[in-house]
């Protein structure tokens, strides 16, 4: 029995349909009455059939909620390729809930933003080696990007650059796959041609010569590294969201067993930022942050006087978590042509800043919000150097 067509309003139709038209330049090519009247007429009857379906076109981001001044300015302090920031109003610190939903807001702004800027340039050339990144920042910019048209370059090479640790979406109670193996399969389907890619078995092992074991195995092995052109990132910062921290406030029956091998460092480490969190209170300074993954430090403010040992201990932490990773290492970072960030909000300021300001990673295209980058703005020259 054939399927029964759905009928379709034809108002309803014909709106999104010379809307479509419009928002891609084609209404010159139907400006007669009878040119459109046939179009919409082959359309609808393509649409009952089920031969064809209308997806929502991702639309640009108003004037309005981004601030090209800032952006120029931002541009031209870190000598960045191109940059765009994203208007926004700070969220009430009162309701943790709340303002944790108001990160996922402006991640996901912040991924559309990102999506717009690699459809509309041509970011990425035949033959280039991308290398992709986990977090919420890359998760919304790879599930916005598949609804853009198709990116028509050609032998485009995707790599993950970190393990699976099972990253969260902090609004919602589902677990969402943020993780950097799920982001190459949602980029993969974002170009018109096939794409080569490479994922990651797993993400740690309990000894350093295990993790060698496996790198080994992996594009990540030095041997098999490749000459990677772009890095598609976010980063984050070890405090209340962060999925190394969550796990190491996790009571015994919801501890992830295979982090098992980093969980006394963790807590240690989480215990040492959580400590200089709560003496700081109101500075947003966490001392950890990663950036695929991968932990840094984080120098203080001049607000901030970290006691003495401190760095020392945290950096230590640091070497021990990441050496039983299995993520791209500083160096591989630092020897990617193009990094591009998106990240933002006030909890994670101090950690971009970082990373644009020790300049030992080759940043080029930065999207942010107006928050964070007027506190870079403004700070750039202020953290301190010692302990």
């Amino acid at each position: 029995m054939p399927a029964k067509r759905t009928k379709i309003p034809d108002d309803q139709l014909l709106d999104e349909v010379l809307a479509y038209f419009d928002d891609h330049g084609l209404l010159k090519t139907i400006s007669d009455g009878r040119g459109a009247s046939t179009a919409f007429r082959h359309i609808k009857r393509a649409c009952e059939k089920h031969l064809v379906r209308l997806v929502p076109v991702p639309q640009p981001l108003d004037k309005s909620e981004l601030d090209d001044d800032l952006a120029q300015q931002v541009k031209d302090a870190f000598d960045l390729n191109q940059v765009r920031i994203l208007n926004i109003a700070s969220a009430d610190q009162a309701d943790e809930q709340k303002d944790r939903r108001f990160d996922d807001h402006v991640h996901r702004k912040l991924g559309q933003l990102a999506a717009g800027a690699i459809s509309d340039s041509p970011m990425f050339r035949r033959g280039d080696v991308v290398g992709i990144g986990s977090g919420r920042g890359v998760y919304y910019t790879v599930a916005t990007l598949k609804d853009f048209k198709p990116l028509p370059t050609e032998d485009i090479t995707l790599i993950s650059l970190t393990g699976a640790l099972y990253a969260r979406n902090h609004a919602l109670d589902l677990t969402r796959c943020l993780d950097a193996d799920y982001h190459v399969a949602l980029l993969a389907v974002c170009f018109k041609n096939s794409v080569r890619t490479y994922t990651i078995p797993d993400a740690i092992a309990n000894n350093e010569s295990k993790i060698s074991e496996i790198r080994r195995a992996t594009v990540l092995h030095t041997a098999r590294w490749p000459h990677v052109h772009h890095a598609l990132l976010g980063v984050g910062v070890l405090s209340r969201g962060h999925r190394f921290w969550e796990e190491a406030n996790a009571p015994l029956k919801d501890q992830e067993p295979r982090l098992d091998p980093i969980r006394a460092p963790l807590k240690d480490l989480v215990a040492k930022c959580d400590e200089i969190g709560k003496k700081f209170q109101g500075t947003h300074y966490c001392p950890a942050a990663d950036i695929g993954n991968s932990l840094f430090f984080v120098r203080p403010p001049k607000s901030v006087s970290l006691a003495p040992g401190d760095e020392s201990l945290i950096r230590d932490k640091i070497d021990k978590i990441n050496s039983l990773l299995l993520n791209v290492s500083k160096q591989q970072l630092q020897s990617i042509d193009s990094l591009i960030l998106v990240a933002g909000t006030k909890k994670k300021t101090l950690a971009i800043q970082e990373l644009l300001t020790s300049r030992e990673y080759q940043i080029r295209y930065l999207y942010t919000d107006s928050q964070t980058a007027k506190t870079i703005l403004a700070d750039r020259d202020a953290p301190n150097h010692g302990e």
